[in-house]
């Protein structure tokens, strides 16, 4: 898995190509670099799967524990993540 990074307006987007599953894993996780961008002040991810090939059990988890995340971060604030592609 190869996830890249960028920003658009006020919209950190996460490229991800590849696969998504527990073998794979490396240093940080999907969960773990949206949750350093919700600790920044980031309020709108987007995590774009358009490149991803297969997901895992373990993908699914990740996918949902940033999504829980940015709901739980700010629960007041109108942070969001976005899903594209999937």
């Amino acid at each position: 898995m190869i996830i890249n990074k960028r920003e658009k307006n006020s919209v950190v987007i996460f490229d991800i190509e590849g696969e998504i599953k527990r073998s794979d894993i490396t240093d940080v996780t999907l969960h773990q670099l949206v949750k350093d961008q919700l600790e920044t002040g980031k309020k709108h991810i987007l995590l774009n799967f358009d490149k991803v090939e297969f997901i895992d059990s373990f993908g699914v988890g990740e996918i949902l524990a940033s999504y829980i995340s940015s709901r739980t971060k700010k629960p007041r604030s109108k942070a969001s993540l976005r899903i594209s592609r999937l």
